[in-house]
């Protein structure tokens, strides 16, 4: 129950093309949509969306988005296979 003079559980409404980060599992995503209650994330590099209730995600910040990208790029090269260099 709201009461005037405190905080809503969910003040923000979340637009496609934000990038956040889903405070459950710690991954970084854009939104792409919203289903009900629930938005859908598609990670940086592209990839299967997956849903994220609103009071789990907050805004990423650029050190999120870079970390995401890194840990992306490793695991691609690690599952790369026949590589001689």
């Amino acid at each position: 129950m709201n009461t005037p003079g405190t905080a809503r559980e969910h003040p923000q409404e979340w637009q496609p093309g934000e990038v956040v980060k889903d405070a459950r599992t710690g991954r970084v995503g854009v939104v792409m949509d919203r289903l009900g209650s629930l938005y859908q994330v598609r990670p940086l590099n592209g990839g299967r969306e997956w849903d994220v209730h609103p009071r789990h995600m907050v805004t990423a910040i650029q050190s999120d988005a870079l970390s995401s990208r890194l840990a992306e790029l490793n695991h691609r090269s690690s599952n790369s296979l026949g590589r001689t260099w």
